[in-house]
């Protein structure tokens, strides 16, 4: 088993509202033996999030 990680940049747009997102954070993954995703965690400021849900 090995983990791996890195910074994270997801761009898009919010489902509900339509609104532009433009996340960075910082993701983590556990890798199986086969070099697979075994499992995944990530973290991002929540409050900028919200804000870009609202278009602010």
């Amino acid at each position: 088993m090995r983990s791996m990680s890195g910074p994270l940049l997801a761009m898009g747009h919010d489902a509900g509202t339509g609104n532009a997102l433009d996340i960075q954070g910082w993701e983590e993954w556990e890798l199986g033996e086969d070099m697979l995703v075994k499992s995944s965690r990530g973290w991002f400021c929540a409050d900028d999030y919200a804000r870009q849900v609202k278009g602010q």
